[in-house]
């Protein structure tokens, strides 16, 4: 009768496979939408760290100076950690073929070089555009 001529199309087992793929979608955008909170709350602790520590170094050091200078430190050295890291996962990802911790390692080293140079450049452009200040509204 009906059978042989529906050639086994079951309509209730569409639906149900429907069901599943939808619930597949909703469970992934879930887990990327936990995770980019977590990331989020993550560099927040961590930006915040970075503020406080800088806030005790220029109390401490009884200047404002010495404080911004770390907090400069700070932001840049630990931004050209996380950008390193991220740079060579990317590189080892898609052209190197280096074990991955190698390329972390190497991250790291190169990440925190840059971020300690570049955190010194700030820090030097920041000293000469005050005092260049300072002299022009003195």
């Amino acid at each position: 009768g009906d059978d042989e001529d529906s050639e086994g199309f079951s309509p209730g087992l569409l639906l149900f496979a429907l069901f599943g793929v939808v619930m597949i979608l909703l469970m992934v955008g879930a887990g990327i939408a936990v995770t980019l909170i977590a990331l989020i709350v993550l560099f927040g602790f961590i930006s915040i760290g970075i503020l406080s520590v800088a806030v005790v170094v220029g109390l401490m050091k009884k200047s404002f100076n010495k404080g911004f200078i770390s907090f400069l430190m700070l932001f840049s050295v630990t931004g050209g950690l996380i950008s390193g890291v991220t740079v060579f996962l990317l590189l080892n990802e898609f052209l190197l073929e280096w074990q991955m911790m190698n390329a972390v390692i190497t991250g790291i080293f190169i990440g925190l070089s840059a971020g300690i140079i570049f955190g010194a450049l700030l820090v030097f452009i920041f000293q000469r555009a005050s005092v260049f200040i300072h002299k022009k509204f003195s």
